[in-house]
């Protein structure tokens, strides 16, 4: 979609501590966790997928969360920054009740100005339009993530191809021969993205078949038994694969 105009907000990290605020101002923080600690193995819950990753595919996106009676909107723009020559990440990040949609905040005005940007710098033009992403998000909470202004390619087409296959979305650009298909693939890359997978991932609404990592880096063979020199051949195919491994 194309960009929309105008004005300033204040800061992301000023806002005051709210009800189901917190989840959504650690998304623009590199490297936040609420995971952490001394005998945890996990990865940072917030870490940089998601700010290095949206604005890889495109110049801005906008969240919708909801959790603990409480619904909250955060739009990361650099159309905003751009036409408005600011140099600081700005965030506007309301907050509504998801009952009665009334604003959770103790300063209005802020609340007033975040929304007016959202209106202006997103896809969003009114409430009643932001509302709306809130109802997409099944059950009580949940979270909404809408990246635009994608980035195109020198033709002017996008990068990212999502009408080839419904099922999928890959890479606008013929890949050279050899190309393996996760390198252009979002479906073959997902079901190999997790060494365990248990997080279940839908592409346009059509479930990830996912693989364990573990079994895709071999290939079984069958040797069907004909004579006393099965053990030499097997002897033989495994120092084959060995060379192989080491190139």
């Amino acid at each position: 979609t194309d960009g929309v105009r105008t004005k300033t907000s204040s800061r992301g990290n000023s806002l005051p501590v709210l009800v189901g605020l917190n989840e959504a101002a650690s998304v623009i923080q590199f490297g936040k966790s609420a995971k952490r600690s001394p005998e945890s193995t996990q990865i940072g819950q917030y870490g940089n997928g998601l700010k290095s990753g949206s604005m890889r595919i495109g110049k801005d996106f906008i969240l919708f969360t909801k959790k603990d009676n409480t619904m909250t909107c955060l739009l990361l723009s650099r159309t905003f920054h751009e036409e408005e020559g600011i140099d600081e990440v700005i965030v506007p990040l309301p907050t509504w009740n998801a009952r009665s949609w009334e604003p959770v905040t103790d300063n209005m005005e802020k609340f007033a100005i975040e929304t007016e940007l959202i209106y202006k710098y997103s896809p969003f033009k009114s409430e009643q339009e932001v509302m709306e992403q809130f109802s997409k998000i099944c059950g009580e909470k949940g979270t909404l993530v809408i990246i635009f202004n994608l980035k195109l390619m020198d033709n002017g087409e996008p990068e990212l191809d999502v009408t080839s296959d419904p099922r999928d979305i890959q890479m606008a650009e013929t890949p050279p021969e050899g190309t393996k298909p996760e390198r252009r693939s979002f479906r073959a890359y997902a079901a190999v993205l997790y060494i365990d997978p248990r997080m279940r991932i839908f592409i346009n609404g059509h479930k990830v078949q996912t693989k364990r990592l573990s079994c895709c880096l071999y290939k079984p063979r069958m040797y069907k038994y004909t004579s006393n020199r099965f053990k030499t051949r097997a002897e033989q195919e495994v120092k084959k694969a060995e060379h192989m491994a080491k190139i």
